[in-house]
């Protein structure tokens, strides 16, 4: 927890939050510096009652959320869900890293999916992390959860938090590019 707790502290001193929040800002904020802040703060489940979220950027507040309800879908043996929730929180942290990498807001109703967002993203930074495969699976897997009501297993929704979790440690590997 005081990890977490130096992070808001960093985020606040070096007004992230502020130039996150506010569009209109032409100077976004160092991209390295971003990727280093938020890679060990990503995934994590943060209780809004210990660590005050209303610091973080709005995306990053979202996110934590997510991952909180997609944690509590697990012990609750709501697998399905949890799968849906993980890809979807990574979805937000991937689009708004890609607004950030190219400087440009993707539309609400863009057609791009995950794995295009993290194969444009990956070619930008010159990176092959070689998870696009596993991804469009588990994008398959999420279609199937939301418009055929897909019953997964706790051995399924294992394999799919541990692929969330190498996704978001893939932002060490685009730090030291």
């Amino acid at each position: 927890m005081e990890r977490i707790a130096k992070f808001f502290k960093a985020l606040d001193q070096t007004k992230l939050s502020e130039q996150f929040a506010d569009k209109r800002s032409k100077k976004p904020p160092d991209l390295f510096e971003f990727i280093r802040r938020t890679v060990d703060t990503i995934g994590k489940v943060i209780d809004a009652t210990t660590v005050g979220l209303k610091d973080l950027p709005p995306f990053m507040v979202k996110i934590f959320e997510i991952n909180r309800d997609a944690e509590r879908a697990f012990k609750e043996g709501r697998f399905s869900d949890f799968v849906e929730l993980k890809y979807r929180g990574t979805e937000i942290f991937y689009r708004n890293f890609y607004e950030h990498v190219f400087d440009k807001e993707l539309e609400n109703n863009s057609k791009m999916n995950l794995s295009d967002i993290v194969r444009e993203v990956e070619g930008a930074l010159g990176v092959n992390s070689g998870v696009l495969k596993k991804l469009n699976r588990w994008r398959l897997v999420r279609n199937e959860i939301v418009h055929d009501h897909l019953k997964l297993s706790r051995q399924e929704a294992l394999k799919a938090k541990r692929f969330f979790e190498k996704l978001y440690r893939l932002f060490e590997k685009y730090v030291k590019n």
